[in-house]
């Protein structure tokens, strides 16, 4: 791609036509924005999967910047790059704390200009990942940190939500984004770069239902690459994979073997498995080619592979220096240094570990030891993070004799559930997931934004058992109120709309006796499931919560509601009324409703919406228990949303009155009003002639509804310049 865009989008193919925001200011959650956008705002942790390219946007970012080999002086820009898998408790200091330690105190005058950009790739593959936030914060706690950037990238399950508190804390502010998914017309465009036609390719890949596999740059060069070799495309991840690999281990690069090819590719892949296995499972991240007392911590020296056979269909080899070499010259490997050598990437690295692991016929107890690391108390056992992709793809190629595997931990197996296809693991693994939910629902696990895929034929089935069968709700202990609330995220992965599983969650979300959590995560399954049925239902369920008081959290459950239903189910007089103000320290509602209502305008809505507005401005009383705008930060936004929509109306004249009418009102209690963005010059301080006129025509309201309101005697004039703040009021008052 030319420029990464970073998004919260879940679909196949990014829409083509999605807006892209170019300011800072525009930011906020959903919207698509250039990386440069992003970065300039406080740190960035990028999130996504393996293969989405996030390695390749924070390459990008730093690129042309001097590596820091030893303590930043301050003078010069500079990098410090830090791989999650040498991350360790042991490594900590070394790899970064000291670098950090190093920078002046906040106290300290400050030497240099230059800027240092750290940057943490595949943190999920750092065994310290989860105390991560807090030797980050004890590290940066006072250090003048105004001249550094800092970037994170990380699988989207794995990250760790406390690190965002710990970096917005330090930096101001921290932008959480998943790379957006290529569009269609990215994808098409790639291909036609390799030299296939990408149309075709990208149809046949919708045909087969893949359009994921497109969407992501790892897995788009390896349909291409199978495409031109093959002329058909895979049918599932582990034959793309497969037949990926084998590609990759083609044609070494003569420059980098110096001689004839003495191996074959089968061979070639059978190493290439033994190195990416030996690494992975010795906690290694490269091969060292140099002299043995030079190599790094994380360095594997090439002579400890240099033994024994491997084999192939057409019988063993010897594993010679000669054929090592070769090996490592293929597309599989990179050279990151001169002495180092490095699989291409950690999916790649994964699928070749396990797929020797198989061949090998390792027994169960030999994976066991090999997967998966006890608890202290010896009841329970995990698998290592960086270990979780291979284990998945051992269970994809081996999955009736693996079933232990999603049983021992079903929280890993089910963070690459995409790589197995049998059903009968998809259904054990939630089961266990079900059995185990009391501490599933209290880990750290990202429901919201990691990308699993657990259906299966019974499913729909499985989940509907769990939510009959709970007792009450006033009843329920934690560890059926955990079992309930994973069944109904795990509801969202059911592919058709089941009339047992949707009635059963339209029953959990019509009870008032449920937790509104419950409640609110039941409404979003039953309307994804079965958008037309439920609609009735979570209307009568909106009404019920319109005419009863409000508990702090079925706020939430009222921004859910709203946002399913308006404005495909309900119109915009019933929206309205049924707004209500959370209390101050809930965010959901205001982050997935109120944030969104203006973009969701059309002109027509635009006189209701700002008759709406100036009851709740200026005659509060009048809405009796609905919205009223006051001075918290989100309806403040809010109402600054709602009039630069108004003024972006294409017959934006003809509501000025009112908007004069509110910024009055507002002024006459002393209180702040809206700052329209749209009326305000661009970053280069050019303003259109449309905004000019409309910042005329609105100063001239201004000055006459403070005449027709005589503002307490006051000059019209004087109180808007002095009351305005006077950065503003220039912009707006200016003839």
């Amino acid at each position: 791609m030319k420029e990464d865009l970073a998004s919260r989008d879940m679909r196949a193919f990014r829409s083509s036509d999605d807006e892209v925001v170019t300011r800072v200011s525009e930011l906020r959650e959903g919207v698509l924005a250039p990386a440069a956008v992003v970065v300039s705002a406080g740190a960035l942790v990028v999130l996504g999967e393996p293969g989405a390219g996030k390695t390749s946007l924070l390459a990008e970012r730093t690129d042309g910047l001097k590596p820091l080999m030893d303590r930043w002086d301050g003078e010069a820009d500079a990098c410090l790059w830090v791989s999650g898998a040498d991350l360790t408790e042991g490594s900590y200091d070394e790899e970064l704390g000291d670098h950090l330690a190093a920078l002046p105190l906040v106290e300290e005058s400050s030497v240099g200009t230059g800027v240092l950009t750290v940057v943490l790739d595949q943190a999920d593959e750092s065994a310290l990942l989860r105390h991560l936030p807090r030797k980050l914060a004890k590290s940066l706690r006072r250090r003048d940190i105004r001249r550094v950037r800092f970037m994170i990238a990380c699988r989207t399950a794995d990250y760790p939500v406390t690190m965002t508190s710990v970096l917005t804390e330090a930096f101001g502010a921290c932008h959480c984004v998943d790379l957006a998914p290529l569009s269609r017309a990215e994808a098409v465009r790639l291909a036609d770069s390799a030299g296939v036609s990408g149309e075709d390719l990208i149809a046949r890949v919708e045909q087969a239902s893949a359009a994921v596999l497109a969407s992501i740059p790892l897995t788009l060069e390896m349909l291409v690459r199978t495409f031109q070799a093959d002329g058909r495309l895979p049918g599932t991840p582990e034959a793309l994979f497969a037949r990926g690999v084998e590609l990759l281990a083609e044609d070494p690069d003569p420059a980098r073997v110096n001689g004839p090819i003495e191996t074959t590719g089968p061979q070639r892949l059978a190493v290439a498995g033994r190195i990416a296995a030996w690494t992975l499972l010795s906690g290694h991240r490269t091969v060292w080619r140099g002299r043995g007392l030079e190599g790094g911590h994380f360095d594997l020296p090439d002579g400890e592979l240099v033994s024994g056979k491997e084999s192939t269909t057409a019988g063993s080899f010897d594993v010679t220096a000669r054929v090592l070499k070769e090996t490592m010259a293929t597309a599989l490997f990179t050279v990151p240094d001169e002495n180092r050598v490095a699989v291409r990437h950690s999916s790649v690295a994964a699928y070749l570990a396990a797929r020797f692991l198989v061949n090998r016929c390792t027994t169960q107890q030999q994976l066991a030891n090999l997967l998966l690391v006890g608890s202290p108390d010896g009841e329970t056992a995990s698998i290592p993070a960086p270990l979780r992709e291979t284990a998945s793809w051992v269970v994809a190629m081996r999955p009736s004799s693996t079933r232990w595997l999603a049983a021992a931990d079903p929280e890993s197996l089910a963070v690459h559930s995409a790589l197995v296809r049998s059903d009968d693991v998809r259904r054990l693994t939630v089961e266990k997931l079900l059995d185990r939910a009391a501490r599933v629902e209290l880990g750290d696990m990202r429901w919201a934004l990691a990308k699993w895929d657990l259906q299966h034929p019974l499913l729909a089935e499985q989940v509907a058992e769990v939510l009959e069968s709970a007792p009450d709700a006033a009843t329920q202990d934690w560890e059926t109120t955990a079992r309930v609330r994973i069944a109904v995220r795990l509801a969202r992965d059911a592919s058709t709309a089941d009339p047992r599983l949707v009635t059963t969650l339209l029953a959990l979300t019509s009870n008032n006796a449920s937790h509104p959590t419950e409640r609110r995560l039941a409404a979003r399954a039953a309307f994804e499931l079965d958008p037309e049925r439920s609609a009735p239902a979570l209307i009568t369920v909106l009404d019920s919560l319109n005419s009863n008081s409000d508990g702090d959290h079925e706020h939430e459950l009222r921004g859910t509601l709203l946002s399913l239903l308006w404005p495909g189910h309900i119109d915009l007089t019933t929206m309205l009324t049924s707004l209500r103000n959370p209390p101050s320290y809930l965010y959901g509602m205001k982050a997935a409703f109120l944030r969104s209502l203006p973009d969701l305008l059309t002109d027509d809505h635009i006189p209701e919406v700002l008759a709406w507005a100036h009851r709740a401005a200026c005659q509060p009383e009048a809405v009796g228990a609905g919205f009223a705008f006051n001075d918290d930060v989100a309806e403040q936004s809010l109402l600054d949303s709602v009039f630069d929509r108004a003024l972006g109306a294409s017959d934006a004249e003809s509501n000025l009155e009112v908007l004069a009418q509110i910024v009055v009102c507002l002024f006459q209690q002393d209180r702040d009003a809206p700052l329209p963005s749209s009326l305000q010059p661009d970053e280069n301080g050019h303003e259109s002639l449309r905004a000019q006129n409309l910042r005329r025509l609105l100063a001239q309201a201004l000055v006459e509804e403070t005449a027709r309101t005589q503002m307490s005697g006051l000059n019209a004039s004087w109180k808007i310049l002095h009351d305005w703040k006077i950065d503003y009021s220039r912009r707006w008052m200016a003839p």
